[in-house]
């Protein structure tokens, strides 16, 4: 990813803009807009950055009293530098959100996010123009939007998302009242919106398969961490293993994860869940535990035991690349069936609850003591 300053030329002066570019260099193109004036750093590096490696040509600009004239000489200069037939979006924040809106509805916008848009009411007369998807992000700051929204934009392809607990700046790294899930979520938001207007779209589940392949089939921990962003990292959540940053992970995975997969390791693939930059695996791993697994069974010496257990994988992307796993499995269950917890007269199945899995039809509620009690009761 690469960034360059431009000057754009509008009616009154001069203005700065910032460009961040892809990997590929070009793709669809987006106008972001700060929160108002002087606000550009945070966004430069908060998401104008972030929205380059999901693959979009990034102009960010300061509008300042130039308003439209300036998105306009933006967008002038944007277009030469994006793919063949490809559009432009715009995203804003606070004040400018609203310039964003009103970009939209007078300028040929193909999709506009905006998050904590200021003084709608001022624009209110030219927001019935807008017919491209938007999407709204509103935090308690600016509640009394969300009863409005709908009615100011009533030709767009609208969607609204409120976050409980957050105050106006939640979603830009750095600011004071940065949030940071309610900011993930909100950017996973906005980039399924941005996909489905611009594109670009990648095979995540593909890329996904493929950074799984060179863990367990050709065991190879530099081609790993080439599916991977510079800085990934991956967490398994039961036992707290992996590694953030390059260096750690990389540690991880050649000394402690790839070599120590046991030799009979079978994973199926019950159900796939693909969304703008996730994938959810549901997976059965089974396998004999016939050497020792640091990554899921830590200090434990091999038992010799056959086991079958749900696990969870999941995996974030930016762009083409994975940024994170955080990967779930039920770790009583497993050391249950290893003979390593004694569970006594706790909840706790073992492989009942894979079997389960793989047959919904096998008997429910069998650990509920008083499942008995609702017998013959009307329903």
């Amino acid at each position: 990813m690469t960034f360059t300053t431009i000057t754009l030329e509008t009616t009154d002066n001069e203005v700065t803009a910032t460009i961040h570019k892809p990997a590929s260099e070009t793709g669809p193109g987006l106008i972001l807009l700060p929160a108002g004036p002087g606000k550009t750093g945070p966004i430069l590096e908060a998401v104008g950055a972030y929205l380059a490696e999901d693959g979009y040509v990034v102009m960010t600009v300061d509008p300042g009293t130039g308003g439209l004239d300036v998105i306009q000489q933006a967008v002038l200069a944007l277009a030469p530098l994006l793919d063949e037939a490809a559009e432009i979006g715009i995203v804003g924040f606070a004040v400018g959100g609203k310039l964003a809106l009103e970009a939209a509805a007078e300028l040929d916008f193909a999709v506009a996010a905006v998050y904590d848009p200021m003084n709608l009411g001022d624009a209110s007369p030219v927001l019935s123009n807008i017919r491209c998807p938007v999407i709204v992000h509103l935090s308690v700051d600016a509640e009394e939007v969300g009863g409005r929204v709908s009615a100011l934009l009533p030709n767009a392809d609208l969607r609204v998302h409120s976050y409980a607990g957050c105050k106006r700046g939640f979603a830009i790294q750095g600011h004071r009242y940065y949030n940071k899930w309610p900011a993930r979520i909100s950017y996973s938001r906005t980039l399924g919106m941005l996909r489905r207007a611009l594109g670009p779209h990648y095979d995540l589940a593909g890329l996904l398969f493929e950074h799984l392949r060179y863990e367990f089939e050709t065991k190879d921990a530099d081609a790993t961490m080439g599916t991977m962003v510079d800085a990934p990292y991956v967490n398994h959540i039961p036992t707290m293993t992996g590694g953030v940053g390059h260096d750690l992970l990389k540690r991880f995975y050649k000394y402690h994860f790839i070599p120590q997969q046991p030799d009979d390791r079978d994973n199926i693939i019950l159900s796939e869940t693909v969304g703008a930059d996730t994938v959810v695996l549901e997976i059965l791993n089974r396998f004999t535990h016939n050497k020792v697994i640091d990554h899921m069974l830590p200090g434990i010496e091999p038992t010799g035991k056959y086991v079958e257990f749900p696990v969870v994988v999941v995996a974030k992307f930016r762009g083409n690349q994975l940024y994170h796993e955080h990967i779930y499995w039920d770790q009583a269950s497993l050391l249950k069936q290893l003979g390593v917890l004694d569970t006594g007269d706790l909840p706790v199945p073992g492989i009942e609850a894979a079997k389960k899995l793989m047959d919904e039809t096998l008997p429910s509620n069998e650990l509920m003591t008083n499942w008995a009690d609702s017998e013959g009761k009307p329903i």
